[in-house]
């Protein structure tokens, strides 16, 4: 039975703090981790959870009391590789002193690499070979990384990592499509125009701004007009600028 969860209060665990890895063995993927209690005040008897994610799809492992952290002797996460190249993670600290389970501590990593590189590699669009039950080619997701736009592109059509990455094609097909969409989704769904902000929404506008040189950007979304004319204005500098689409995956 899952445990449900009270967030009250709780407090957000620096992303320096938590060390991830990810490792092939074979046919098996595992991850390794482990969390720097340096400045970190949570009771001892606190239970810590990693819990690699996509989407809907999670797994969780038990790293046992915060007093006496011990990564599991299993961290399998091949059946959710198989659904997705990309996991992201999130880390609770968890008082299940009560029934409710109260969160004392949370942190969510999205860029995780593997021993050669445990960074990863932040992308203004990621782009995520998944399994798609639909059979679509790609489609765009909002859900999978609190509302972040990413290309998701069919894990069954072979060679499908390296054709979105450099197949003329279906960048030209792809992208632009893609951009009109992220853009709805900003104008008519989230309704905010700054670019000030850390948002994944400000960002798409500075770069609309910045490096397509579309400058007209809508001041609210009451106009519907406006919105729809700034929208194609910024699918049309991106067609026509040639080589944008690599500044997107840089």
């Amino acid at each position: 039975m899952i445990r449900k969860l009270n967030y009250t209060n709780r407090k957000k665990i620096p992303k320096e703090n938590i060390q991830i890895t990810l490792k092939e063995d074979g046919d098996k993927v595992y991850f390794n981790a482990s969390l720097i209690k340096d400045d970190l005040n949570f009771p001892d008897d606190a239970r810590v959870y990693f819990e690699p994610n996509y989407g809907p799809d999670f797994l969780r492992f038990d790293f046992g009391l915060f007093s006496k952290m011990e990564q599991p002797v299993d961290t399998d996460i091949t059946e959710l590789k198989k659904l997705s190249d990309k996991i992201f993670f999130r880390i609770k600290i968890v008082d299940e002193t009560n029934e409710e389970g109260l969160i004392l501590g949370h942190a969510k990593i999205y860029n995780i690499g593997d021993d050669n590189d445990p960074k990863g590699k932040e992308s203004i669009l990621p782009v995520n070979a998944v399994k798609m039950d639909t059979n679509e080619i790609w489609r765009i997701n909002f859900n999978a990384q609190d509302g972040i736009p990413i290309l998701e592109i069919n894990n069954s059509i072979e060679g499908i990592r390296e054709i979105a990455k450099s197949d003329a094609i279906f960048i030209g097909l792809v992208y632009p499509a893609a951009i009109r969409l992220i853009f709805k989704q900003i104008a008519f769904e989230i309704k905010e125009f700054e670019m000030d902000g850390d948002s994944w929404n400000s960002k798409w506008i500075l770069f609309s701004k910045s490096v397509l040189g579309v400058s007209d950007i809508p001041r609210n979304a009451d106009n519907d007009e406006i919105c729809e004319e700034w929208i194609d204005n910024v699918v049309k500098a991106f067609v026509l600028e040639t080589g944008h689409w690599k500044i997107i995956q840089n």
